[in-house]
């Protein structure tokens, strides 16, 4: 180091004398071309330490996007897992009146469930042109609101069903790519994408259970609201009796002069 300073110095101090120097073997010396080489060599010498600098750098970068890149070995082993598959309902048709239901469940078909449900279950009788009897009323149209909503609850199931085997396989193949070791499989945007499809399947599994869940609170609205007619009933009733105690008395203490036979 000391040498190459010293010799840039006897370099610097030869450009100030005569540009005409001549040594005796006829070549001429020219201290501002030497002065400018070795300019061009410290430069030369810099760009060589910031390509170096530069160089570590990329190799810094490349070490750790390699590590980021490493894959867990045996990924099949270590996580697949089995779960529950989706069973339709099945049921015996001795007296040929279940066969409609089970389909009407199974495969979501509105008309299909609708017709299952009124050969299993007792229909309401139609009812008369004109009906006074508020109470009656009531009760006539509870039933008919919770065979809707029962026939709809069996078509929401169905459709849950039926849909079931061909979201199992999708999820499969999610699972499938995510656990592969495939280069192709495991870039940046094969790794979002894959992220991205989880999520819609998600959603989507998150709508289907939501589905259920309205039709399970339509069927407890259904149950409170027939407690409730039926408690209403019996309020009712207790306040008619407070309400008429005396009529109801008097007219029980003449049922036995009324049912006297005449002659007797």
């Amino acid at each position: 180091m000391k040498y190459r300073t010293v010799l840039i110095s006897i370099l610097l101090a030869a450009a100030i004398t005569p540009s005409f120097a001549q040594f005796g073997n006829g070549i001429v010396f020219d201290p501002t071309n030497y002065k400018n080489a070795v300019l061009r060599y410290l430069q030369l010498e810099q760009q060589l330490q910031q390509l170096q600098q530069t160089y570590s750098l990329y190799m810094q970068q490349y070490q750790f996007l390699r590590g980021q890149a490493q894959q867990l070995q045996n990924m099949v082993g270590r996580y697949r897992a089995q779960f529950a598959q989706w069973q339709n309902l099945t049921a015996d048709n001795t007296l040929g009146n279940t066969s409609w239901w089970v389909s009407g469940i199974n495969n979501g078909n509105y008309g299909t469930a609708q017709q299952g449900y009124a050969q299993i279950n007792i229909p309401l009788s139609a009812p008369p042109a004109t009906i006074n009897f508020q109470a009656l009323k009531n009760a006539y149209g509870l039933e008919q609101v919770s065979d809707g909503s029962t026939i709809t609850a069996m078509t929401t199931i169905g459709q849950l069903r039926n849909n079931a085997q061909q979201l199992e396989l999708h999820i499969k193949q999610l699972e499938n790519d995510s656990l592969s070791s495939a280069p192709d499989l495991n870039t940046q945007l094969a790794v979002l994408n894959k992220i991205n499809a989880a999520n819609v399947l998600l959603v989507r599994t998150m709508q289907d259970t939501n589905k259920l869940l309205a039709s399970l609170l339509e069927q407890q609205l259904i149950t409170t609201q027939r407690n409730r007619t039926s408690a209403v009933s019996s309020i009712n009733t207790a306040l008619y009796r407070q309400q008429n105690y005396t009529s109801m008395m008097s007219f029980t203490n003449s049922m036995p002069t009324q049912l006297r036979i005449p002659g007797q």
